[in-house]
């Protein structure tokens, strides 16, 4: 099941990967990774910390 996981965008459903990456940020309460994709919405996904 988690392998069929993907970040896609919530507006256009397209996939979002390197090429839209443009911010990481971790803090104590986890990784956050920031995507724009082409049809200007910007995604935010949230893990947990790799510390």
């Amino acid at each position: 099941m988690i392998g069929e996981l993907t970040c896609a965008c919530e507006n256009c459903g397209d996939p979002l990967g390197d090429e839209e990456w443009r911010l990481t940020m971790e803090t104590a309460a986890g990784v956050r990774h920031v995507y724009e994709c082409d049809c200007d919405c910007v995604t935010v996904t949230v893990g947990a910390s790799s510390a």
